[in-house]
């Protein structure tokens, strides 16, 4: 598969594997079909990087996270975006930085996001749970 101008920082398939997607350096996704290395409609939204993606068990919720601290939710079949988080929108201590996500659970629209506050020149880890069906803590797309 080509067509990344930049480097590819993460790769994630969906449950059934009908879908393969791809983030890198410019901030933007890449979906291909993994059966015929066909290309989709890119993803756009992210600012810079990005650095982690996933696909949740409905096979049509991705979720990634970039290098400017912010976790997107994408609707694969219609190409857009659903919410948007950040270290700012969601209850994390000032200074937070979101540093991972994953799934918590088959058959959850959840995600474990870990952060780090530095307090006193420390990093103190701390995971979070959001239900992304909650909309209190996203930003409109």
């Amino acid at each position: 598969l080509s067509g990344h101008p930049n480097t590819v920082r993460c790769l994630a398939f969906s449950g059934d594997g009908r879908v393969l997607a791809s983030g890198d350096d410019d901030g933007v996704i890449r979906r291909w079909n993994p059966e015929t290395g066909g290309p989709s409609a890119p993803l756009r939204g992210h600012q810079s990087a990005v650095h982690r993606m996933i696909v949740l068990d409905d096979g049509q919720t991705l979720v990634s996270q970039g290098a400017a601290d912010e976790i997107l939710v994408w609707d694969l079949a219609a190409s857009t975006k659903l919410a948007q988080y950040s270290a700012r929108t969601l209850p994390t201590p000032t200074g937070s930085t979101l540093r991972m996500i994953g799934r918590v659970a088959p058959n959850r629209r959840v995600i474990a996001v870990v952060r780090s506050t530095p307090p006193s020149g420390l990093n103190k880890r701390t995971i979070d749970l959001i239900p992304l069906d909650t909309p209190d803590a996203a930003t409109n797309p």
